[in-house]
């Protein structure tokens, strides 16, 4: 992972992303070879499952900070802010609406700010959408399930949820109309000036 992290690029901020990377993959294999040793079946638990999709997530957004920082110590201004040393700050607009409440959201280290109320509601408004979509919607594997679209590394590998998926593609004259119009879209689009992400390297 290292070495995948400087192909990306030749800076620290890479170097971190693969050795993050990395560190989980070998943490994930020792953990699963400890259990497998003691006789555990903790995946057979739903709250150990959301457990480990929780901390899986946290890992995976804290590396990729470092891939997309500019530089390694934006990259931990960036995680410190996440922390919340630098605190946290409500607009003042969305403060009057919950009126009552500004002596405890001070109390709380919450400062209350100028910004816009509405850019606010809607930003997290669309982090919701966002992970509606990342957590409830099928994945590509799932929706392309029965023409065998992965190679898993096992087996049984994710064999539970593989074919859990409530839109399953096949040929038909719907999805032909819907693949054509996401093609549409997507041609449309094109004068929109959006530089490659490898270009900057």
């Amino acid at each position: 992972m290292l070495l995948g992290g400087l192909w990306h690029g030749a800076g620290w901020t890479f170097v971190i992303w693969g050795a993050l990377h990395g560190s989980y993959l070998m943490i994930n294999h020792a953990w699963h070879w400890s259990m497998q040793a003691a006789g555990f079946r903790l995946e057979a638990h739903r709250a150990y499952r959301l457990f480990c999709w929780l901390l899986t997530f946290l890992g995976v957004t804290v590396a990729w900070v470092y891939f997309r920082a500019p530089t390694l110590e934006q990259g931990n201004a960036i995680i410190l802010a996440m922390l919340g040393t630098n605190g946290a700050e409500l607009p003042m607009s969305v403060a009057a609406r919950v009126s009552g409440l500004e002596n405890t959201l001070t109390l709380m280290g919450v400062s209350l700010g100028g910004g816009s109320g509405s850019a606010f509601v809607g930003n997290y408004l669309w982090v919701l959408v966002g992970a509606f979509g990342a957590v409830c919607m099928p994945n590509v594997a799932q929706i392309f399930h029965h023409y065998e679209p992965v190679l898993y590394e096992h087996q049984e590998s994710f064999k539970a949820v593989r074919d859990q998926a409530r839109i399953r593609w096949g040929y038909s004259t719907t999805w032909a109309a819907t693949t054509g119009l996401i093609g549409l879209v997507g041609v449309l689009t094109l004068t929109q000036i959006s530089e490659f992400l490898y270009f900057q390297f």
